[in-house]
């Protein structure tokens, strides 16, 4: 018996965006951080003016984050609501199946053999044949009827353990989240004392399911970074994340800033089934502050790629050509 796929939309494309934008911030901060870790020095570290601008500006984001995840709390309860709901329609429709069962059953019943009578009438006959054949199609009405909602109730029930399943990722992403959060406020605390460092990092991120966006990278030194060459050798840049599935980020980073023109693509690798287009965003991080690149909205296959250009100076001052 041949299921037809329908898809329940639980959460809108602005949940998602939210999530994913949450994500990237966070993302965004581990890398601005990430620098700091690990540092050792013989000497005693000289007393330096903690960057009050970026440790408001870290602040700032984990207030976001906070609010986000009591929103994404709340898409739960909700969830949960909707969930309710289908499982009393459920057990409506299993009602029904059984009632239509009785229904056949007892038009069945109702259909009578046909007896050899020689002397009946053949006109007789001729109408207790069309009476039954009328019988037979109407058994046949009410048992496609009820297959037709069986298939349906079918797909709604694999639509619940759907449901249950996407359910039980947003509390297990809630739970990590609250960690990050966590981790976030120490490491506020760690960044305001410690010296800034001559790093860049290049995030980008999407908020389209499935989709697998693909960056690269060109250096001031024409040195290419992307998913297949992610670093070259005695240089510390790399390709740190890079997400194949959506909603997505992908992390360019080094600990040593060259100043120069840096040149930016975008490809729109795969959409593996969804047929939207996909948005781009991204921002570039240095010591000096982040300045958000142009947002790029890539079509498949027609409009896949998009490339644009930025300097940055020995200061780490950033500007969009």
């Amino acid at each position: 018996m041949a299921k037809k796929n329908r898809e329940i939309n639980v959460f809108s494309t602005s949940a998602i965006d939210l999530f994913a934008s949450a994500l990237g911030v966070f993302i965004v901060l581990v890398m601005i951080l990430f620098p700091y870790f690990g540092k050792k020095s013989v000497e005693p570290p000289t007393p330096v003016a903690a960057d009050t601008t970026n440790v408001e500006e870290l602040k700032e984001a984990l207030k976001k984050m906070t609010e986000f995840s009591e929103s994404l709390e709340q898409k739960v309860e909700e969830t949960q609501k909707k969930l309710q709901k289908t499982e009393a329609k459920t057990e409506t429709l299993q009602k029904e199946i059984k009632e239509k069962k009785v229904e056949i059953t007892t038009l069945k019943a109702q259909i009578p053999e046909p007896q050899p009578e020689p002397t009946v009438d053949p006109d007789a006959n001729l109408k207790k044949l069309k009476k039954v054949i009328q019988a037979l199609k109407q058994v046949k009405t009410e048992k496609e009827t009820i297959e037709a909602r069986n298939q349906e109730l079918e797909q709604q029930v694999q639509q619940i353990k759907e449901v249950t399943q996407q359910k039980e990722q947003i509390e297990s992403q809630n739970q990590q989240l609250k960690k990050q959060l966590e981790e976030l406020k120490e490491s506020v605390n760690q960044s305001s004392q410690q010296e800034n460092s001559n790093f860049m990092a290049v995030i980008i991120q999407w908020p389209t399911l499935k989709h697998d966006i693909d960056l690269k990278v060109i250096s001031p030194s024409k040195k290419k970074y992307d998913f297949k060459k992610r670093r070259h050798k005695g240089n510390p840049a790399q390709f740190t994340l890079d997400s194949r599935t959506g909603p997505g980020s992908e992390v360019w980073q080094t600990s040593e800033l060259e100043p120069g023109v840096y040149k930016i693509k975008y490809k729109f690798y795969n959409q593996y089934g969804n047929t939207e287009n996909a948005k781009v965003q991204g921002r570039v991080f240095t010591k000096s502050g982040s300045v958000e690149l142009p947002e790029k909205t890539l079509t498949f296959p027609a409009g896949r790629d998009a490339e644009f250009r930025f300097s940055v100076d020995e200061d780490g001052k950033i500007r969009i050509l």
